[in-house]
């Protein structure tokens, strides 16, 4: 079976293909292209001749094969992005499987699966962006084929394209030919449509119903049918070494934990291809992080300068604020003040402390090869093995909420600070830690279990303990409040968490 491939650089100046940076962007294709190589050695990359540069020439990634088909091929619309892939599918003439390069793999497919005509990663069914393409294509295009218009079982049913392929090379020539005689025929509606969801429906969508349509059937590789609102379970790096057979970024790509758990995959897997990706980024960017920046970046005190504006205080300087907050009497309002001055005053001293990031960064990978050894044990030795806190990481206790973006917590980019005038205090816990590819700091909001975790360590001496033991203490306590869960599913949900915490440097072995 030979896996395969797509990569085309569209802006030779712009590298990044939305993530986060280039250095991200290179590390995924260093590691989907290594973890696929493991257990599949026959990879080929379909590309352009940048991409052969940058991923071949420079990286040395272990494909085994390289067409340069992508150089050539004009996509009827540029923005049709898709239609790279499709071209991709289309001129296979052997058994295949493509695989997306924010996907990883980190055991082999099942035979069956191998065998099966028709392949993609999981099904899935009224996600909006569906139902908005679908809408939009209805609504707005002439000739469209009749099978598409067909509504399976009530729910608009499609495909995940992170994984593609299959025996049946003849079925993919014909996806690629009805699409695009779809878009030429309909050419004069398209700027009418969202890119993203139309890339989309004309993949995913389509693929399905064109199945349904040649009575196909498709192997999957989750057996789990996925719907909205949905939860894929496949961002979670903290799985691995011997919990997760695959992983798919998917939307991930501008999420600052999970770009650098995916790096600190990377390392894990290969420290040589990871150095050989950081030196390549650094000079396709002309650019090296040599300092720690605050998240977002903002100045560390721009929460402060926020909530003082509001109440009307004008000052200059930073030591101003501190000053002028030491002075304030005291009322409600001046209280949030005070309390978002400490925070922020406790977090500048924490960057203050922290080691050079070359410095921090080595320990970090040191950290994440012993955190991987030891998680790579049976779940027995696991628990019988002391954790404590990570070097580097504290600890802010505050009265309102001034945590900044936290992907895992419902938060987004518009936090509004000024929100924390009307309410009242209460208690909030944020784990600081550095982010060593992109050396930026980290806050994180301490779920219940963080919080319990932690405050269970912090009663020993040395805060040291065993993960058996925290595990325990904290599942106990939890119980002891609410019996609504099992003492077995709540060790499960600890278990993870600390899986989680040890993955983020912020606790260690």
């Amino acid at each position: 079976m030979k896996v395969l491939q797509t990569c085309w650089f569209n802006n030779p100046k712009k590298l990044d293909a939305g993530w986060l940076s280039t250095k991200f962007h290179l590390m995924s294709w260093a590691l989907s292209a290594l973890s696929i190589q493991k257990h599949y050695p026959n990879i080929e990359l379909v590309t352009d001749n940048l991409g052969k540069e940058i991923l071949i020439d420079k990286l040395q990634l272990p494909y085994s094969s390289v067409s340069l088909v992508q150089e050539n091929f004009k996509p009827l619309f540029p923005s049709l992005w898709v239609l790279r892939k499709l071209y991709s599918y289309s001129i296979q003439i052997k058994p295949f499987i493509h695989i997306d390069g924010d996907a990883y793999l980190f055991k082999p497919f099942g035979q069956e699966f191998l065998n099966a005509r028709l392949v993609a990663q999981n099904y899935e069914y009224n996600h909006p962006y569906y139902v908005r393409g679908f809408e939009e294509v209805m609504n707005t295009c002439v000739h469209i084929p009749n099978y598409l218009k067909k509504d399976y079982q009530g729910r608009l049913s499609a495909v995940n394209a992170g994984i593609m392929g299959g025996f049946d090379t003849i079925f993919f020539k014909r996806l690629y030919q009805e699409v695009t005689l779809f878009l030429e025929n309909n050419q004069d509606h398209l700027e009418q449509l969202d890119p993203f969801c139309f890339n989309i429906f004309l993949e995913q969508f389509w693929f399905k119903k064109l199945a349904d349509e040649s009575q196909i059937p498709i192997s999957y590789q989750m057996s789990q049918e996925i719907g909205y609102p949905f939860n894929y379970g496949l961002d979670r790096f903290w799985d691995l070494p011997n919990s997760c057979d695959y992983i798919h970024v998917m939307n991930y790509k501008q999420n600052p934990t999970i770009c650098e758990q995916m790096a600190q995959r990377l390392y894990i897997e290969s420290p040589e291809l990871y150095e050989r990706v950081v030196k390549v980024a650094n000079e396709l960017e002309s650019t090296k992080v040599s300092m720690y920046v605050a998240g977002e970046g903002f100045s560390t005190f721009y929460r402060s300068a926020l909530i003082a504006k509001e109440l009307g205080f004008v000052f200059s300087e930073e030591e101003t604020l501190s000053d002028l907050v030491a002075k304030l009497p005291e009322s409600p309002q001046n209280n949030v003040l005070k309390d978002v001055v400490q925070y922020e005053t406790e977090k500048s001293q924490f960057i203050n402390n922290l080691p050079p990031i070359e410095v921090y960064a080595t320990y970090r990978k040191q950290q994440s090869l012993k955190v991987n050894t030891v998680l790579a044990k049976s779940i027995e030795e696991v628990l019988s093995t002391p954790i404590t806190f990570g070097e580097h990481v504290t600890l802010i206790e505050s009265e309102w909420m001034w945590a900044e973006k936290n992907e895992f917590a419902g938060q987004d980019k518009t936090v509004d600070y000024l929100l924390n005038l009307q309410q009242e205090a209460y208690y909030y816990q944020v784990v600081l830690f550095c982010y060593p590819v992109s050396a930026t700091i980290k806050e994180q909001l301490s779920d219940t279990i963080t919080i319990l975790i932690i405050d269970a360590m912090q009663q020993v001496e040395h805060k040291q303990m065993l993960v058996q033991t925290v595990v325990e203490n904290v599942a106990s306590e939890i119980y002891s409040l609410n019996q609504s869960r099992s003492i077995e599913e709540l060790s499960a949900t600890i278990l993870d968490k600390v899986r989680y915490l040890l993955y983020q440097g912020v606790l260690t072995f």
